[in-house]
């Protein structure tokens, strides 16, 4: 909805180009939409694909792990910010919608104005520094640890099967430990680089939704994001819209 409010803007017509749109729940069931057959029965008929993740705390190797195995015809975009909020951190557009909610409620209170919209903005993303540094370091330091059910088959029951059960347990508690030992080591990393690139990139490191929410409780609304991202996409002008926002919806019409 967002994507279709800045192609609006950007008078791009999205059902012209044929443009369709496919939530995948999360990044982590891309390789079930991305699937060799599913890819090659779209290609053949000269679809092209795109997936667009926010870029969150991935690291290089991620990307290129999702990226790998794909078509030409098929292209992950990863977001140049957090997530698809911190593309709608624009004080101008925040301080209608914060109006717009306002009235929505019945308030009759006056609305901020930009200024005070971004010096609300300035004052909210300073706590959030921590949250941001401990989002990476709980990726980092608690990774999903699974077991190895192949080793389970032509097992029966008895003590062979317990005493596999026994050694992957085991084998799991290995991996949690190994990532203990370098959890002060991940947790120095990630603050360092958070700080290093903090005061000219705050506002696309801490959680966009949050911030926003938080901004608009100062002026007495809330931000919910399953149903205000589209909102407020639509109160950004063209030159509010960040310019990978703008390369994206191009590349998808063109």
């Amino acid at each position: 909805e967002v994507i279709r409010e800045w192609a609006s803007t950007l008078h791009i017509n999205l059902s012209q180009a044929c443009v369709g749109f496919v939530q995948m729940g999360g990044v982590r069931n891309l390789a079930h939409f991305a699937a060799e057959k599913t890819l090659s029965f779209l290609t053949k008929r000269q679809v092209r694909m795109w997936f667009l993740i926010d870029k969150d705390e991935k690291d290089a190797p991620e990307i290129n792990r999702l990226t790998s195995g794909l078509t030409e015809q098929a292209r992950v975009v990863v977001l140049e910010r957090r997530e698809l909020e911190n593309y709608l951190i624009a004080p101008r557009a925040l301080a209608k919608f914060i109006l717009l909610k306002q009235k929505l409620a019945g308030s009759t209170t006056n609305a901020p104005s930009t200024e005070e919209v971004h010096a609300a903005l300035l004052k909210e993303v300073e706590p959030l520094k921590q949250l941001a540094i401990g989002k990476r370091v709980i990726k980092l330091a608690c990774p999903p640890v699974y077991p190895d059910r192949d080793s389970f088959v032509g097992l029966e029951g008895g003590e062979g099967f317990e005493a596999r059960v026994r050694s992957e347990v085991d084998r799991m508690k290995g991996k949690l430990s190994a990532v203990e030992s370098t959890l002060e080591k991940i947790i120095q990393t990630q603050t360092q680089s958070v700080e290093s690139t903090w005061e000219g990139h705050k506002f696309n490191i801490v959680p966009g939704d949050i911030l926003i929410d938080r901004t608009c409780q100062g002026f007495g609304v809330r931000f919910v994001k399953e149903r205000d991202s589209a909102r407020l996409a639509a109160l950004l002008e063209e030159d509010e819209i960040p310019p990978d926002g703008k390369d994206f919806v191009k590349a998808i019409t063109h």
